[in-house]
C-alpha cells in the first residue's frame, strides 16, 4: 500500500459535527422529553398543545446493533451428519447443534460449574449386589474426568469390599493416612 497524498486513504468521508461552525437555531437545542419528541395537538396554544409522551410507550427508534439485526451467530455443528451438511455446503447451511449434543453440553456445563466447599456424596442401599460399589466408581470417574477435580472414594463396607477391584490403585495411601492427616 502506498502513503500517495490524496489516495483513498486520505480522503475525509466524514464530517465531524463538532467542527461545523454554523449556529444553530434555539429551537433546535430545546429539551425533548426521553421517549422521543413530544406530540403537539393542533389548534391551541403551544403550552397545552404540548402532551409529554406516556413512559408506557415504547421509544421511536430501534435498536440496530450487529445483534439485533443479525442475530446471534452459531457456532458450526460439532458431529455428525449436520456436521457433514455444513462442510459440504461450505457453511451455507448451518442446522446447528443436535438437541442430544446441546443436551450433553448443557449437563457437563452444570457438572463443570464452580464448587464453593467440599462435598460428601455417600452411595447407601441395605441390600447387596444392587450396584452401589459400580456407582461409586463411575461417579467418582465421572467428577474426575470432566471437573478435572481429585476425587476420594471409600468402600465401608463391613464385609470385604470390591472397590478396589474396580478401580485402578493409583496411590500407596489408605484411608489410615487420610484419618491420621
Amino acid at each position: 500500500m502506498s502513503d500517495r497524498p490524496g489516495g483513498f486513504r486520505a480522503q475525509q468521508r466524514f464530517v465531524d459535527p463538532a467542527a461545523i461552525d454554523d449556529a444553530v437555531p434555539a429551537e433546535w437545542t430545546a429539551p425533548t422529553p426521553p421517549h422521543g419528541a413530544p406530540a403537539v395537538i393542533a389548534g391551541g396554544n403551544s403550552e397545552q398543545a404540548t402532551l409529554e409522551p406516556d413512559a408506557a410507550d415504547p421509544p421511536p427508534y430501534f435498536d440496530l446493533s450487529t445483534v439485533a439485526l443479525l442475530g446471534k451467530a452459531r457456532r458450526a455443528p460439532s458431529a455428525g451428519w449436520r456436521r457433514w451438511v455444513y462442510l459440504a455446503s461450505a457453511g451455507l447451511i448451518d442446522l446447528g447443534e443436535s438437541p442430544k449434543v446441546i443436551r450433553h453440553n448443557t449437563l457437563v456445563a452444570q457438572v463443570q460449574r464452580p464448587l464453593r466447599r467440599c462435598y460428601r456424596i455417600a452411595v447407601l442401599s441395605q441390600k447387596g449386589g444392587v450396584g452401589k460399589t459400580t456407582i461409586t466408581a463411575t461417579l467418582g470417574a465421572t467428577f474426575a474426568t470432566t471437573r478435572g477435580d481429585r476425587v476420594i472414594a471409600v468402600d465401608a463396607n463391613p464385609d470385604r469390599g470390591t472397590l478396589s477391584q474396580k478401580v485402578e490403585l493409583e496411590t500407596p495411601a489408605t484411608v489410615r493416612h487420610l484419618l491420621r492427616d
